[in-house]
């Protein structure tokens, strides 16, 4: 208990005074500055509490692809290597593949098929409005020209769901029966930009339409896991800010995040 001087019955002597009940001592208004000493009525208050806990950085698992084939067949080449950074639609590996083979093939019979009925939905066309030929000729070719785009535009579908890009679908059907030769070759590109932080196949491996080649990563933003101790757990929850300092750095390399969830 400090209390100014001259406030109790004790007198001052030799710069520290003593007051008249034991344990107490009197200081001079001079002393109590010095010692930066103040006062303040009592009331509630918040009383911060530092957690340190050790913590691993980890891939955001929103941000984390795998990339399958979409069909099975052999690994004919694989164009990028672990650890390297790429951008969206880069070719990553490619397939040889019947399967795929086989839906492109589909697809130019579909598109020779719509064509030829097309030809002959506008040859009837003509002659029944020159009223040449019957009608029901006419309503029939257009049914057939009808038909014929639904198989087109259903092949197109499947090759879109395998992984072709519009434009290779585009390319598919300008070149034709020209580009027969490549029909086995599917090319398996990244989806989206990112690191890879993973190749589970090599050249010559057979897989299937479910076996992860590549993960990619994208490392813009990752998560950090920390390690709690249950007996602080209670001092932690969603939405609270933690600073992030890694082991070799200091302040100027620390992070601020937030907890996401416990």
């Amino acid at each position: 208990e400090a209390r100014p001087a001259g406030s109790g019955d004790g007198h001052g002597h030799g710069g520290q005074n003593h007051g008249s009940e034991a344990g107490e001592i009197e200081l001079t208004p001079e002393q109590i500055q010095s010692a930066g000493i103040l006062t303040a009525a009592v009331g509630p208050g918040a009383i911060d509490r530092l957690i340190t806990v050790p913590a691993t950085l980890a891939t955001d698992q929103e941000r984390l692809v795998r990339v399958p084939p979409r069909v099975s067949g052999i690994v004919a080449e694989l164009r990028r290597r672990l650890g390297q950074e790429v951008a969206a639609n880069d070719l990553l590996a490619v397939i040889e593949s019947r399967e795929i083979a086989d839906a492109k093939a589909d697809l130019l019979a579909a598109a020779r098929q719509e064509g030829l009925a097309r030809n002959m939905l506008e040859r009837e066309q003509r002659l029944w409005e020159r009223r040449v030929s019957a009608e029901q000729d006419y309503l029939r070719a257009r049914a057939e020209a009808e038909e014929a785009r639904v198989r087109l535009d259903l092949a197109r579908q499947r090759l879109i769901a395998l992984g072709l890009g519009e434009a290779e679908v585009a390319g598919l059907l300008q070149a034709g029966s020209n580009g027969a030769s490549s029909l086995r070759r599917h090319e398996v590109r990244a989806p989206i930009a990112g690191r890879i932080i993973a190749r589970r196949a090599e050249t010559g491996a057979a897989v299937t339409a479910e076996t992860d080649l590549y993960t990619i990563a994208d490392l813009s933003q990752i998560w950090v896991e920390l390690s709690v101790r249950p007996e602080d757990l209670l001092y932690v929850r969603e939405g609270q800010r933690v600073t992030v300092t890694p082991p070799t750095g200091g302040e100027a390399d620390a992070a601020i995040a937030r907890i996401a969830f416990v």
